[in-house]
């Protein structure tokens, strides 16, 4: 049971690697961030951003900022007036549609001389790679085995009913005597011991 646990998370702890890898994070400029004089398009070049993946712009704080236009503001270097800027220092945009996205600096004449402006085609979304793990059955459920009583048990006796009929005692008849019974009886034995007297008396 422990060896199946473990599986289990080892499969979901690699889809869970696999998930990340998808996306990738572009830091914009790599160490030189974004910032007046450096050719964007020479950094965006030979990179492949995807869908889901995210672009970081990374600058001092209310030094630059970071306008998302479409290709026409782009060739102008003029963002719309109605286009809300990102201005936090560390802007991570996520891209959301294939296709050129266009981002540029719309402060004073960063985009126009200071070439502060990128363009990035993006391409569809990665597919997720295919599932190579093997199907792991659940594991058999074991019951266990109930013991079979012996043949050699004793023989029990049931116990008689409560209902068993009593059988009484037949009465034992004692002789009766009645007063002159008893007294001709003590005369009887007065006689017999007197007997008895005489005939130890010597002649």
């Amino acid at each position: 049971m422990a060896s199946y646990v473990r599986v289990v998370l080892a499969i979901a702890l690699l889809a869970a690697a696999a998930s990340s890898t998808l996306a990738t994070d572009f830091v914009v400029g790599d160490e030189q961030g974004w910032n007046v004089g450096l050719d964007y398009q020479a950094w965006a070049q030979g990179k492949e951003f995807h869908v889901g993946d995210r672009l970081v712009f990374r600058y001092p704080k209310g030094a630059h900022n970071v306008h998302q236009v479409d290709e026409a503001a782009f060739l102008q270097c003029a963002p719309p007036t109605t286009s809300v800027p990102l201005t936090s220092g560390y802007d991570a945009i996520e891209l959301s549609q294939p296709g050129n996205n266009y981002y540029l600096c719309g402060i004073d004449h960063h985009c126009a001389t200071g070439n502060l402006k990128l363009m990035v085609t993006v391409l569809p979304q990665v597919p997720a790679p295919p599932n190579f793990l093997p199907q792991v059955p659940d594991p058999p459920i074991i019951f266990p085995r109930l013991p079979v009583p012996p043949n050699n048990l004793p023989h029990v006796v049931p116990a008689p009913p409560d209902n068993f009929p009593q059988v009484p005692n037949p009465p034992y008849n004692w002789p009766h005597f009645s007063a002159a019974g008893y007294a001709c009886f003590d005369y009887f034995a007065w006689i017999v011991a007197a007997c008895g007297v005489l005939m130890m008396i010597p002649v």
